[in-house]
């Protein structure tokens, strides 16, 4: 008998060995990373294209095959949050920073989803943690601008909205959330000149173009220059013409030009 139970011991330690190389075989183990590599840089083309489900399929089959790359988690965590999916973002974005604590990208859109959720004290933190590891990620200042904004902290956001331009000059959304504070704060003057920088560094093909345009004309009817507000909502409708509050600007513009001739 105590033969036979070092035999089966070592028949079992046999075993495990053999479990181990199946699994740790350094070859396979780089053969699974260079095919994971190629499913995530074709996630990757479909993400950029608009094609964010067909995305995540690949992101998925990438991390299967190397759970271990935060990359992989991060991006897959970015098409979650496009297509409404939080807390699979959330869990998959937790995730890549468990794997690389210095993944900036991860905070910031941890801190975009959390502001969007409600919960702009959380995105604060997010958005800071990822300054404090790049403290010149312009992103991150405009983002830290806008939670700032959901919790009413204006001249707060301002400041970081200032911050964000000083650190890239020509970041279009950065001037058109400045030029949205600054209406509040009944500073229409300012808010123009933030908005014209946003339509001139936005470039004619950025989707958020027409916006600007409309937020360029609601800055000048402030003003009372309804003859570039109406340029400026011309604009907006050009490239929005679905878009139901430029088309109701646009119409509230035209009464203001009827009452001025009448």
């Amino acid at each position: 008998m105590p033969h036979r139970k070092k035999t089966t011991a070592a028949a079992f330690a046999i075993a495990a060995f053999a479990i181990i190389f199946l699994f740790c075989n350094p070859a396979r183990c780089e053969d699974d990373a260079a095919i994971a590599s190629q499913y995530y840089n074709r996630a990757v083309e479909l993400h950029l294209s608009g094609n964010i489900y067909e995305a995540v399929g690949f992101y998925k089959k990438a991390i299967v095959l190397d759970p271990e790359t935060a990359a992989y988690h991060a991006d897959l965590g970015e098409a979650y949050r496009v297509t409404g999916q939080m807390r699979e973002a959330i869990t998959e974005l937790e995730t890549a920073i468990q794997l690389e604590p210095s993944l900036v990208n991860a905070y910031t859109t941890l801190g975009v989803i959390m502001d969007r959720e409600d919960l702009p004290q959380r995105a604060i933190e997010y958005h800071r943690a990822a300054i404090k590891i790049d403290p010149e990620n312009y992103v991150a200042y405009n983002n830290l601008g806008h939670a700032y904004h959901s919790l009413g902290l204006i001249r707060a956001a301002i400041i970081n909205y200032k911050k964000s331009i000083s650190l890239q000059n020509d970041f279009a959304p950065a001037y058109d959330n400045l030029g949205m504070d600054l209406m509040l704060i009944g500073q229409a003057g300012e808010a123009a000149e933030a908005f014209k920088n946003a339509v001139k560094n936005a470039g004619d093909n950025h989707p958020q173009l027409g916006l600007y345009y409309n937020d360029l004309g609601a800055a000048y009817v402030a003003l009372d220059k309804y003859q570039e507000a109406y340029e400026a909502l011309k604009n907006a409708v050009r490239l929005m013409p679905d878009n139901n509050d430029i088309r109701l600007n646009m119409e509230f513009l035209g009464k203001k030009l009827n009452g001025k001739s009448n």
